[in-house]
C-alpha cells in the first residue's frame, strides 16, 4: 500500500538510534546520502570473523532501512549500499530480501519476550499479570510496527507472511508453556495451547481496539479490564447454575430466533441524484475495491470514476472528499458482511450449538477477501489516521453488538449468560471466533480446522478453560 509505512513516532525523540554497527540520530528527517555516511566502508576479506562482521552490518543496515522506509520499500540495492558491501556479499550470506528481513523480525521479537511476567504464580494472578503485560506490550511503537508490517508482507509475500505471524505468536509461547503446567492441577481444556495462549491476548487488546487509536486505558481501567478477562477466559459467560445443570441440556425454546443488525448510517451528502441506489451500492463495491488493493494514500478516485462509468463530478457531489469515500465504502463493506441474518432453530439446538453455529457463522464472513482486506487496511492507516481508523472500528463493534445483542439478551434473561457479564459479551464471543486478528494474514486451510475453531470458540465462550462441571 503506496505510503502506508513510515516512521515509527519514536523516530522524533532526541538521541539516536543503534542498529549494531549503524548509529542513526533521531530527529532527523533522512535522505539516501544522510544515512550513507553513517556506515564505515568494508574491506573485502574471507576471514571468518569479516565474514560475520559482514552478516551484522546487512542485518544492521535492514533494520535500518525497516524502520526509515517501511517493509515494502527496504530492498537490496538499498541493503548492500547502506552496508557498504556488495551484493555477491549479500547473497553469501542471504538467499533474498524476505530471508533477510525474517531475521530482522525474529530479532526484534525476541526483545519482546522478557517482558512477558514470569509464569510461575496461581493461576488467576499470574494471568492478570499477562493480560496487563500483553495489553501494553502490543501498544508499543515497536509492537505495532511489526504489525503493519505483517499486514504489508500478508498482503504481497504470502509465505513471509506466515512465518512473521507465527513468530510474532511466539511471544506468548511462555503463556502456552504455563497453561500446560497448570492444566492438571487447575483442570483446564484447551484445543491448543498456543491458540489458547492467543485468545488470552486477543482478548486482552480488545480485539484490535486498542491497536486502532482508541484512548489507552488507564492504570485503574487496565486492572478492572484484566480481571473481567481473566474472569472469562477461566471461566466463561456462564452461570454456575448453568454450568451444573444444563451443558448438554435442549434450550427452553422452541421458536426461530433471527439476528439481523440494523444498517448504519451511511457519510456522505444526501444530495438528489440521477443514480439509483443500486448503482450507488455498486459505486461504494468498486471503491472499496480500490481502496483494498491500493490502500489510502494509494487509491485513486479518478480510477474509481472510471471504472464505474460515473463521473468524478457526481462522485464528488455525494462523497466530497477521499476521506468520506474511504468511510462510506469501509462502512458497506461492514455492513455487506456482517449483517445478513442468523436463523436460530431453537427446537432442534443445544445452547451449546446454537453458540457454535453463530461463532462459525461469525468465522466465515470474518475470513471473507472484502472484510481481511478492510481490517489490513485500519491497521495499516491507524498511524496517520486514527480518529478515522477508530470511527470506523467502532462502527464495526455497534454492527456485532446489534447483531449478537438479542442472543445475549435472551441468554441473560433465561440464567444462562452472567449478568455481570452480558455487556460486553456479544464483542467477546466475536473475538473468540475469529481469533482477534490472526485470520487476516493466515486463512483456516480446511472445513475440518473451520469447525474445529468454532466449536472451541463456544466452548471457551461458555465455559471458559475450567469447563468440568463443579462437584
Amino acid at each position: 500500500m503506496a505510503g502506508a509505512f513510515v516512521q515509527p513516532n519514536y523516530w522524533y525523540d532526541t538521541g539516536s538510534y543503534q542498529f549494531g554497527s549503524i548509529e542513526i540520530p533521531l530527529a532527523i528527517p533522512y535522505h539516501w546520502h544522510e544515512l550513507n555516511h553513517l556506515v564505515k566502508p568494508l574491506q573485502n576479506s574471507e576471514t571468518k570473523e569479516e565474514r560475520q562482521s559482514i552478516r551484522a552490518r546487512i542485518l544492521d543496515a535492514s533494520e535500518a532501512l525497516f524502520y526509515r522506509d517501511g517493509l515494502l520499500q527496504v530492498t537490496v540495492s538499498k541493503i548492500v549500499q547502506l552496508a557498504r558491501i556488495s551484493k555477491r556479499d549479500f547473497y553469501k550470506n542471504f538467499k533474498n530480501r524476505d530471508d533477510v528481513l525474517l531475521h530482522i523480525v525474529n530479532k526484534l521479537l525476541q526483545q519482546h519476550h522478557p517482558l512477558l511476567p514470569t509464569a510461575a504464580g496461581k493461576l488467576d494472578s499470574t494471568l492478570l499479570d499477562v493480560v496487563c503485560s500483553s495489553y501494553r506490550i502490543h501498544l508499543t511503537e515497536r509492537s505495532l510496527a511489526l504489525l503493519r508490517a505483517s499486514i504489508a508482507a500478508s498482503i504481497h509475500w504470502p509465505g513471509l507472511a506466515e512465518a512473521v505471524h507465527m513468530a510474532r505468536a511466539q511471544v506468548s509461547a511462555p503463556v502456552a508453556e504455563y497453561l500446560v503446567l497448570q492444566q492438571p492441577e487447575e483442570k483446564l481444556s484447551f484445543d491448543d495451547p498456543l491458540l489458547a495462549a492467543l485468545r488470552l491476548g486477543f482478548l486482552a487488546t480488545d480485539g484490535a481496539r486498542y491497536l486502532l487509536g482508541m484512548p489507552p486505558l488507564s492504570d485503574e481501567e487496565l486492572a478492572t479490564h484484566a480481571r473481567q478477562v481473566v474472569d472469562v477466559f477461566i471461566r466463561g459467560h456462564a452461570t454456575a447454575h448453568f454450568r451444573s445443570t444444563g451443558q448438554d441440556a435442549s434450550s427452553p425454546w422452541q421458536d426461530r430466533q433471527v439476528l439481523k443488525a440494523a444498517p448504519l448510517d451511511e457519510p456522505g451528502s444526501l444530495s438528489r441524484t440521477r443514480l439509483s441506489k443500486a448503482r450507488w451500492q455498486r459505486i461504494l463495491d468498486s471503491s472499496w475495491m480500490e481502496f483494498g488493493e491500493f490502500g489510502y494514500d494509494g487509491a485513486s478516485i479518478e480510477r474509481v470514476a472510471k471504472s464505474t462509468g460515473v463521473p468524478r463530478s457526481t462522485i464528488y457531489r455525494r462523497y466530497p472528499s477521499k476521506k468520506v469515500l474511504f468511510k462510506a465504502s469501509a462502512i458497506h463493506v461492514i455492513h455487506r458482511t456482517f449483517s445478513d441474518e442468523i436463523v436460530l432453530d431453537w427446537g432442534h439446538l443445544s445452547i451449546y450449538q446454537a453458540i457454535r453455529q453463530v461463532a462459525r457463522i461469525i468465522l466465515d464472513r470474518f475470513t471473507q477477501p472484502d472484510n481481511v482486506a478492510l481490517q489490513r487496511v485500519l491497521l495499516v492507516e491507524s498511524e496517520h489516521a486514527p480518529d478515522m481508523t477508530r470511527l470506523l472500528y467502532s462502527h464495526l463493534v455497534v454492527t456485532i453488538e446489534n447483531l449478537l445483542g438479542p442472543l445475549i439478551h435472551r441468554l441473560e434473561t433465561a440464567g444462562i449468560v452472567r449478568p455481570e457479564l452480558a455487556t460486553r459479551a456479544a464483542w467477546r464471543l466475536f473475538i473468540l471466533s475469529t481469533l482477534g486478528n490472526r485470520f487476516i494474514f493466515i486463512t483456516p486451510a480446511s472445513e475440518e480446522e473451520r469447525a474445529a475453531l468454532a466449536a472451541e470458540a463456544a466452548s471457551q465462550f461458555l465455559y471458559g478453560c475450567q469447563r468440568s462441571i463443579p462437584g
